[in-house]
């Protein structure tokens, strides 16, 4: 099937995390290679590094949207409040109008550490604190609602919980929305915080590292979890006039090229079994296709697997695309670099 892909404007957008609030910290500790990983002292969990977000304990959440204070949303709250994107979101439903601007949020933890928390206060009758408000907090449409709330929007509001691949994914949501025509513009963007129970299920996994993460080294022997939120405003590209730089967001036109984006895969890591290896491969070529950045070269991000045994799974589905010896075997890998691959 033939169709013409239509970039789409990124015309606002932020994100915070444990190396800074917005971009401009996040820039800096980049640059200057600083880490936000610290020793992990979390709910009493003290294994391995975590990076948590400063300030988010004491964010309070506006008065009339009380019922939603979490972590999670405090989060999602901390980034609205960045780099002025709440201001330049208001401005697109001062054009548009509420109705017409959509939420699509990923997240996989929501609020689960309010009712982490609720647990733990229950009394000895078996009854959750007066307090708590499941529906506001743990429930993954909380981080949705939440936003479409805070900033008065009224458009179609959606949360992805996909794990790793949730804001991704909405991503995708978001400009299937735009190009239906359901929407002008999408405030898409995620939230994951830190609980109990990703710290505790991946170190039960044996996932996690006693030190502070290696992505990519090839001596790596786990991960260290963090929380983060981000939040982007996306537009149909003949929406108004902006002063300021824009970046180009190009997704497929349709719902029908959907593994221009790699969705078809399988509903389990690409790394899993070589069986899938070709569903991967294909996926990565439809991309490689539908993208007009590509040109003769490219350099295409490898993924960084927690353990070096996955890498050893994902490089041959790179270097099978790319036409590329693979890396050696447990080495770390970084980028591949090398002619476009052309089916």
């Amino acid at each position: 099937m033939t169709a013409t892909m239509t970039a789409l404007r990124m015309t606002a957008g932020t994100g915070i995390s444990a190396i800074g609030l917005g971009v401009a910290q996040t820039l800096a500790a980049l640059r200057h290679r600083r880490t936000g990983l610290a020793p992990c002292d979390f709910a009493g969990i003290t294994h391995g590094y975590a990076g948590s977000v400063a300030g988010v304990e004491t964010h309070a959440l506006p008065p009339a949207l009380a019922s939603y204070d979490c972590r999670n949303n405090r989060l999602i709250d901390m980034a609205l409040r960045t780099d002025g994107v709440a201001n330049a979101i208001m401005a697109a439903r001062a054009h548009y109008g509420a109705g017409r601007i959509g939420v699509v949020m990923g997240t996989s933890t929501s609020g689960v550490l309010a009712s982490e928390d609720a647990f733990c206060a229950m009394d000895a009758q078996g009854r959750l604190p007066a307090g708590f408000d499941y529906e506001h907090t743990q429930d993954l449409f909380s981080l949705a609602r939440y936003v479409r709330a805070a900033l008065d929007l009224g458009g179609p509001a959606l949360c992805v919980s996909m794990a790793c691949a949730s804001s991704s994914r909405a991503f995708m949501d978001a400009a299937y929305l735009i190009h239906a025509g359901i929407c002008d513009a999408v405030v898409v963007g995620g939230a994951d915080s830190l609980c109990r129970m990703t710290l505790r299920g991946f170190a039960a996994l044996e996932l996690v590292s006693a030190e502070r993460c290696r992505p990519c080294d090839a001596r790596r022997d786990g991960i260290s979890i963090g929380e983060a939120a981000g939040i982007v405003l996306l537009e149909r590209p003949d929406g108004r006039t902006m002063s300021g730089p824009r970046q180009a967001f190009a997704p497929p036109c349709s719902v029908t090229e959907r593994a221009a984006t790699g969705t078809t895969c399988p509903p389990r890591t690409p790394t899993a079994r070589a069986r899938s290896w070709p569903c991967s491969v294909r996926c990565k070529a439809r991309a490689c296709r539908w993208t007009p950045l590509i040109t003769s070269t490219c350099t295409a991000p490898a993924p960084a697997p927690m353990m070096p045994w996955r890498t050893r799974r994902s490089a041959p589905c790179l270097a099978r695309m790319f036409r590329v010896p693979p890396p050696r075997a447990g080495r770390g890998i970084r980028w591949v670099r090398a002619a476009c691959w052309r089916p």
